[in-house]
């Protein structure tokens, strides 16, 4: 028995899904076909031992899984105008100067206070040490993660999911909905050989998620732009993940 599918009555059939629901289909693309390239590297320690990079896993999660499916979702179901507006509010850089500096040097000094309140001050505060931990620690960092990964996330994140469920629910109902699949989203670098520990991580990072979206949601609520929101994102990553702390 010969079963045809109408291929034409198929594809219609899904794009009329993701008009009617883009958000959806935006996590269903990105925890499936994202998720499993950002994993790669894991399966393959589990599987053979081999260690791979990670870095290049997560570019190409970032734009097979998040990139891609904002641009083609935001055009199937706003058409070319509202791809273009999409992708102005990505570079558009004329805003006040006043969140430049609230993501360049107010997001790390209270990082840094924060820090400097639990651990303690660093043991060594001047000379060479401090000047090489700001310069690579935090602006090196800061530059790179912008352009290789957070402008992009971004575009995703709060210019598609967050944008599109601040419309219907408001900003902190927008925050609380992305703050988890967000965090979610990060699961393949914080997966650890222990289940409790992963477990661990993974709700404290839903814990700070949701807050830091709402903090993203006022950026770009003030200022209709992506750039100073994934400036604040880079300079909390380039904190934590750099040698300034």
């Amino acid at each position: 028995m010969r079963i045809e599918i109408d291929q034409s009555a198929l594809v219609s059939g899904i794009v009329a899904t993701v008009r009617r629901h883009p958000v959806g289909a935006f996590l269903v693309w990105f925890f499936t076909i994202g998720q499993a390239i950002a994993f790669i590297p894991l399966i393959a320690k589990w599987t053979t031992g081999t260690g791979l990079p990670t870095e290049p896993f997560l570019l190409a999660a970032t734009a097979v899984g998040l990139v891609l499916p904002t641009i083609t979702i935001t055009w199937v179901v706003d058409g070319e105008a509202g791809l273009k507006a999409l992708l102005r509010r990505a570079v558009r850089l004329w805003f006040p100067a006043r969140w430049y500096a609230f993501a360049v040097l107010g997001v790390p000094f209270t990082l840094v206070t924060i820090w400097a309140a639990v651990a303690g001050p660093p043991e060594q505060v001047g000379g060479s040490g401090a000047a090489m931990a700001l310069a690579a620690g935090f602006v090196l960092q800061l530059v790179v993660v912008f352009v290789t990964f957070n402008l992009w996330e971004e575009l995703a994140w709060m210019g598609f999911v967050q944008a599109r469920l601040q419309e219907r629910h408001g900003a902190i109902r927008a925050a609380v909905l992305t703050g988890p699949a967000f965090a979610l989203g990060h699961i393949s670098q914080v997966i650890d050989d222990s289940v409790a520990t992963t477990l661990v991580t993974l709700t404290l990072l839903v814990a700070v998620c949701i807050p830091f979206r709402a903090l993203q949601a006022l950026v770009y609520n003030r200022t209709d732009s992506l750039v100073p929101v994934a400036l604040v994102h880079a300079a909390a990553n380039a904190i934590a993940a750099g040698s300034l702390l």
